[in-house]
């Protein structure tokens, strides 16, 4: 993971974003979660744990760095259109 602005001066931001797909086994590094598309999230957080966030909006961001995205375990996904901040 690229440092995008390492001046002490300007907070940083995160470097990149990307599509995330749902799945119960799949992990990434921590990140946090854009949710396009109202509904339900189920995460791993970056300690291992799941969460399940009910009624997420859309434009929202999950208050968590996670490292997955869960499809069934800990509760069914049911958001849409997620981007992986990071």
């Amino acid at each position: 993971m690229a440092i995008t602005n390492p001046s002490p001066t300007f907070p940083q931001f995160p470097g990149d974003a990307v599509a995330v797909t749902k799945n119960n086994t799949t992990r990434f590094p921590p990140s946090v979660i854009y949710v396009g598309g109202t509904g339900d999230v189920s995460v791993v957080t970056s300690q291992g744990n799941n969460a399940f966030f009910k009624g997420v909006p859309t434009g929202a961001v999950i208050p968590v760095r996670v490292i997955g995205v869960n499809d069934t375990t800990g509760g069914t996904t049911s958001a849409t259109d997620m981007i992986r901040i990071f």
